[in-house]
């Protein structure tokens, strides 16, 4: 996708008109296909920025590894994620993705080691053709 950041409100740009930056957080206990976003038919789902802890009282490190769909492909490699006696693992909102999801398929996540809060920004838009 070819876009641009409309400053100052980090709204991106395409041939759809201004798509708005969402974000959500969650927190979960060790496990797969954690759901992070629905699915939304005909669109992809794009992340522009990640913040991660680790959420128990440990000096163990979580990893995430965010996948296209339940059960899905991995669309990230594992991400070390801070323990939550140190700063939260960040990948700031850029202009560029981080990484999408497929056409019509949900962003999900797997959690290994330890408890993890995760909060995601993202967009959503029509792929090119």
């Amino acid at each position: 996708m070819n876009s641009n950041i409309v400053t100052p409100f980090k709204r991106y740009e395409s041939v759809e008109g201004v798509l708005p930056l969402y974000s959500t957080a969650r927190t979960w206990a060790v496990g797969t296909n954690h759901q992070i976003v629905a699915a939304v038919s005909g669109k992809v789902i794009a992340v522009m920025g990640i913040i991660a802890q680790t959420n128990a009282a440990s000096p163990l490190k979580s990893v995430v590894e965010l996948i296209d769909g339940s059960g899905g492909t991995a669309i990230t490699i594992p991400l070390s994620v801070a323990t939550d006696l140190e700063d939260p693992t960040q990948f700031p909102v850029d202009d560029n993705e981080y990484c999408r999801t497929s056409t019509g398929i949900g962003l999900y996540a797997n959690v290994t080691v330890a408890r993890v809060g995760l909060w995601v920004r993202y967009i959503v838009y029509t792929p090119d053709l």
